[in-house]
């Protein structure tokens, strides 16, 4: 049986250049991920220990009649400018149905900051689903991957200068979703608007005292559920910036 030394200084030079990527960029990984999972979670504790101190008990505080009103209102008005807009349709009816979603997401986020996990990655998948059902191809894929990554990108860049994140995670899932739902077209519709709905919504909190709920935790947390449910709905109703 011959050699190929050539085939065998490849796989030589593979293996070992696979070692020392190990040896410098995985092997400090196995202890640093843990750590900062570790502080998160710890400060995560910290502010629910905050939490009900103050007696904020998410778990005693139902939403008012006022708040449900609200939500209510918000999704036929929702409903009514989609189906004005698109038609009805099957997709129109699964858009509507991506849009209570959403409207789940802001409401708690309102409340409490969060982008749970148990709404945003079932929603996303099922943005790549349907996509793929509907014959979209990869434009779905390279949306979802656009929209985690560049938020984490100008996070991490941000946070290199700053030493705190300036973007949540669960932002960066929630427009991953986006791009899973709208394709890679849509996700400079998608920027442009919540970074206005935030904006406006910063201003409209200032400008006329408008109150957050009592139930977020002490900080630097701004709600932007309200921004992810308006960039979505704007590219539902045909709001294109590019």
């Amino acid at each position: 049986m011959s050699v190929n030394t050539d085939t065998l200084l490849q796989a030589g030079g593979v293996g070992l250049g696979i070692g020392v990527l190990v040896w410098f960029a995985v092997t400090p990984l196995v202890a640093s991920i843990p750590y900062r999972l570790e502080k998160g979670w710890e400060q995560e504790l910290a502010e629910l220990a905050h939490a009900q101190a103050d007696g904020k008990n998410l778990q005693l505080q139902p939403l008012s009649r006022r708040h449900q009103a609200i939500l209510c209102a918000a999704a036929t008005v929702m409903g009514m400018l989609v189906v004005h807009m698109r038609g009805f349709s099957n997709t129109t009816a699964v858009l509507l149905a991506y849009l209570l979603g959403s409207l789940l997401l802001a409401a708690i986020n309102w409340r409490t900051t969060m982008l749970p996990d148990r709404i945003v990655l079932p929603l996303l998948w099922a943005g790549l689903l349907f996509n793929a059902w509907s014959g979209r191809g990869a434009a779905p894929i390279y949306g979802a991957t656009v929209g985690f990554c560049v938020p984490w990108l100008i996070n991490w860049v941000l946070k290199r200068k700053s030493g705190g994140d300036a973007i949540g995670y669960g932002d960066m899932k929630t427009f991953g979703m986006a791009g899973a739902w709208f394709g890679l077209a849509a996700m400079p519709t998608v920027f442009v608007t919540f970074f206005a709905c935030l904006i406006a919504q910063q201003l409209a909190i200032k400008l006329f005292g408008l109150r957050l709920s009592r139930h977020l935790p002490p900080g630097q947390y701004l709600p932007t559920g309200v921004g992810h449910l308006a960039s979505s709905l704007a590219w539902i109703v045909g709001v294109q910036l590019a």
